[in-house]
């Protein structure tokens, strides 16, 4: 939310996600995903903290590319995707195309986003 605020470019779609129910935005509510978030945010940021303590606790899927948070997440057990998963489904699911979604990964591997492919076609057909 912070970078929304900071008006990043490439998180303006975020809110349109949100309104469309592609993603959805929590808090922390219950005294067990406070607790949680606590000793996570020792050795994690505050946003994986926060979203490995409600998966946890709500059984939810967290999403993440950063390697100590996947880890901690999967020794709590945490269905897990990563942004590449996150694509790929976006394309089975309808809300945009191969291409659109190959040029957004462009657009992520040019601004730094390290990616194991380059095309998610390759992904796509099962042949990374």
């Amino acid at each position: 939310m912070r970078g929304i605020q900071s008006e990043n470019s490439g998180l303006s779609t975020v809110p349109e996600a949100i309104k469309a129910g592609w993603l959805k935005e929590s808090g922390l509510k219950s005294r067990e995903e406070k607790a949680l978030f606590e000793t996570l945010s020792r050795s994690l940021g505050l946003g994986e903290a926060a979203g490995i303590a409600l998966a946890v606790k709500r059984g939810a899927r967290f999403a993440s590319d950063d390697r100590l948070a996947r880890a901690e997440a999967t020794r709590l057990g945490v269905p897990l995707t990563e942004t590449l998963g996150i694509l790929v489904r976006a394309v089975r699911e309808g809300v945009c195309d191969a291409l659109a979604a190959d040029g957004y990964l462009k657009k992520m591997i040019d601004a730094g986003f390290f990616s194991p492919v380059r095309s998610l076609r390759e992904v796509l057909s099962g042949n990374p």
